[in-house]
């Protein structure tokens, strides 16, 4: 399964692979990134942002509530990805592409 977040005015998506495994809160999972360390950004701006890397994010205050999406690698601390819902819309889908939940 993924969550995806499809950008709210245009095409851009992001989807976030999750492990077979994951436990999801607003979600859980696996990182995948190039062998570069860089999140892999294919031809349809799909951007998936995957394994054995670590993802930094900044750590910002806005004045709008944000979603949280915890990703959990094994032996390693939680690290939190969070998306704007006014800018975002997210989605839980399964590896068949169908939407699962809508959060």
């Amino acid at each position: 399964m993924e969550l995806r977040l499809m950008r709210k005015h245009d095409a851009k998506r992001v989807a976030l692979p999750f492990a077979n495994e994951g436990v999801r809160e607003f979600g859980s999972g696996k990182l995948f990134f190039n062998e570069n360390g860089f999140p892999f950004v294919m031809e349809d701006n799909d951007i998936i942002m995957p394994a054995n890397s670590s993802l930094t994010i900044p750590n910002k205050k806005v004045d709008m509530p944000l979603f949280y999406l915890k990703i959990t690698r094994a032996g390693e601390y939680p690290v939190e990805y969070c998306w704007d819902p006014l800018l975002w819309d997210a989605y839980i889908v399964n590896e068949w592409g169908k939407t699962i939940e809508k959060l």
